[in-house]
């Protein structure tokens, strides 16, 4: 694997619709990363940078010798608004919300795998304070993040192919879409790995839904010390790899050998993995899916189900992916042991949602629902009561955006980690 972060920042840079970058315009996205930055290192220049129109900012930004998307820049401490369990006692737990200022500090850098593989790119954040040394013999332990499968998108983002100028998408260096067009480095990575302004609280002090998914922040809040991964799929091949438990492992050896020498330990090769937790957000789940039915299939895949994944969770999959979600993901932990974890929260009730429950137990609107015979199982019915006074908008596309910006904290804070 080759480390190409500073190919993808130069990339992320320049924005499209500028005049270095005519065409599709992501100006309204970008500006809010611009302004959080000058807040933060050009105090005295924020006002009037704020009030710019855009291509007044773009000119400005230009001066700057800093890169906007530096990926280490947003680790300022702000307040975020976070679902807490007061009382972890019982088996019906109430998430209440509250406000807390995680300060992540990660260095998250962009490997590409080398030849005609599939996911070409994989973004890996690494806790500053991590010791990998301390891993040599365990391996380190990891979290890998599905965001959304890609054929849904197409026509809105990544490709653009129903809007017109959207060659403005293309990389600057071989005029592709894939992998280094700037949605899939801003939307996959940056969104995922931050939220947009330091903080997800809108300016009436609420959720806003649209803030980012803030991986780095709620890793940091749950205070659980992993490596966070998340693979840049393809438009036609979505996980790839990642979908394969065999390939999937070997991945994660190379990403760990990586920090390993990134970290002055060159001589150490490790072969194992420690302990890895997936999540999968909405349609990722069927990235997820693939991946898991292998469980059921054959020993020879025993190596990464028995001894390197440990914990799955559901993050709003659809109605119509989450039965097979709980289905396999409990197949996977009934072949290999009580201690396994499975975790789902959804604004939706899979029907059979009880394979995850004790016997008798029922889920319930707003709670945290533990199986009262393993609590290593769990379940979150999060719909419109739960959010009413959370978000500014009650629909079920900002809850589903909201879940998994959110809930993984829970899931971190709960986890064997």
């Amino acid at each position: 694997m080759n480390d190409v972060t500073t190919r993808v920042l130069d990339e992320l840079n320049i924005i499209p619709g500028t005049t270095d970058r005519p065409g599709l315009s992501r100006f309204d996205e970008a500006r809010y990363f611009i302004n959080a930055f000058c807040k933060r290192y050009i105090s005295e220049d924020y006002e009037k940078v704020f009030a710019m129109t855009d291509a007044e900012q773009w000119e400005y930004w230009k001066t700057v010798d800093k890169r906007i998307f530096d990926f280490e820049f947003d680790t300022q401490e702000k307040a975020i608004i976070i679902p807490e369990i007061v009382d972890t006692s019982i088996l019906d737990q109430t998430p209440v919300f509250t406000t807390a200022k995680p300060d992540p500090d990660f260095e998250t850098i962009i490997l590409e795998r080398e030849g005609e593989v599939f996911p070409k790119l994989i973004a890996v954040s690494i806790p500053k304070a991590m010791d990998a040394s301390l891993y040599q013999d365990s391996g380190m332990p990891f979290h890998i993040y599905f965001h959304p499968s890609l054929g849904q998108n197409t026509t809105a983002y990544y490709t653009a192919t129903s809007m017109p100028e959207r060659e403005s998408l293309k990389s600057t260096v071989d005029q592709n879409f894939i992998p280094y067009g700037w949605d899939f480095l801003f939307y996959m990575i940056v969104k995922n790995i931050t939220y947009r302004t330091g903080t997800n609280m809108d300016s009436s002090g609420r959720i806003d839904v649209w803030a980012g998914k803030g991986l780095l922040y709620q890793i940091t809040n749950s205070s659980r010390n992993l490596v966070n991964v998340i693979p840049i799929l393809d438009p036609t091949h979505n996980a790839g790899d990642f979908e394969n438990p065999t390939a999937l492992l070997q991945i994660l050896q190379e990403i760990q050998q990586f920090v390993f020498n990134l970290r002055g330990l060159e001589n150490q090769e490790a072969s194992i993995v420690g302990a890895t937790a997936i999540s999968a957000f909405s349609s990722g789940h069927l990235s997820f899916n693939n991946l898991l039915r292998y469980a059921g299939d054959s020993t020879d895949t025993d190596t990464f189900f028995a001894d390197t994944l440990q914990e799955v969770y559901m993050f709003d999959a659809p109605s119509g992916t989450n039965d097979q979600w709980v289905a396999l993901a409990n197949a996977w932990a009934q072949k290999y042991g009580e201690q396994k974890v499975v975790r789902g929260y959804s604004q939706w009730k899979p029907t059979n949602v009880s394979l995850l429950l004790g016997s008798a137990q029922q889920v319930e609107e707003g709670k945290v629902i533990v199986n009262s015979e393993n609590d290593n199982r769990s379940f979150a019915l999060l719909g419109a009561p739960f959010f009413k006074n959370a978000i500014s908008g009650g629909d079920w596309q900002s809850i589903h955006q909201v879940i998994p910006a959110l809930m993984l904290n829970d899931a971190l804070i709960r986890s064997q980690f």
